[in-house]
């Protein structure tokens, strides 16, 4: 009987496992379409929205109520929700609507990215050192870079490292080579290293897809 009982309880967790996966697939169905000349790509029916500022939830709850929507994500401390419009409502001409309330200060499609290991600068074709590809310029050698795209598709970094930029004032033994602070005494974790005139911390990590003529070695970490 014990074992009938598991074999039930289980049968429904599975159940629930399987109606909740099949529900959350359906919400986040995703669509394509052009937005401000442009073409996205979009969860189907759903809306980001921002009030205005100093607009609280209630001032807007009349306008929101008496619209074909409900409320997906409820709206946040700074004024953000998500809405999800009912079948058949064509959502751009909804958020033409929405901001054209004086409450609301912009509505958008919930739009949907993907991410892509190579950053899409238009001048990271031109960082030589990070994938060489002969490119002109400065015409150098093939290969004779970092090999970053490869190193990211094994990993991008992760939030927990945390490197840390040492400049000049930091005591080290009489040759020159040994850090020693007792937190920085091991010489597995640090690189002793010239004085860079460069943004050391841009380059280290940060920056990526930002339009900035740069790209960071490590795209996922704390400087």
């Amino acid at each position: 009987m014990y074992t009938n009982v598991i074999k039930n309880y289980s049968l429904l967790i599975v159940s629930i496992i399987v109606f909740l996966s099949l529900t959350y697939g359906q919400a986040q169905e995703t669509r394509f379409g052009i937005w401000k000349n442009q073409e996205i790509e979009y969860v189907d029916q759903e809306i980001n929205v921002i009030l205005q500022r100093n607009v609280r939830f209630s001032d807007a709850q009349p306008l929101l109520e008496s619209l074909p929507i409900n409320i997906v994500n409820h709206f946040d401390k700074i004024g953000c929700g998500t809405l999800r419009a009912s079948a058949g409502v064509n959502i751009f001409s909804l958020m033409e609507l929405l901001e054209r309330s004086p409450f609301i200060k912009a509505a958008e499609p919930n739009q949907v990215t993907h991410v892509n290991g190579v950053p899409n600068d238009y001048y990271f074709t031109k960082q030589w050192g990070m994938n060489n590809t002969g490119q002109n310029p400065p015409s150098g050698t093939v290969d004779a870079d970092i090999d970053a795209p490869e190193a990211w598709d094994i990993t991008t970094g992760n939030s927990s490292i945390i490197l840390a930029v040492l400049d000049s004032g930091i005591p080290l033994d009489g040759e020159g080579v040994i850090l020693t602070h007792p937190d920085l005494d091991d010489v597995n974790k640090f690189i002793v290293g010239p004085n860079y005139s460069t943004n050391l911390s841009h380059c280290l990590g940060n920056i990526n897809n930002t339009g900035s003529s740069r790209n960071s070695v490590g795209k996922i970490i704390r400087v």
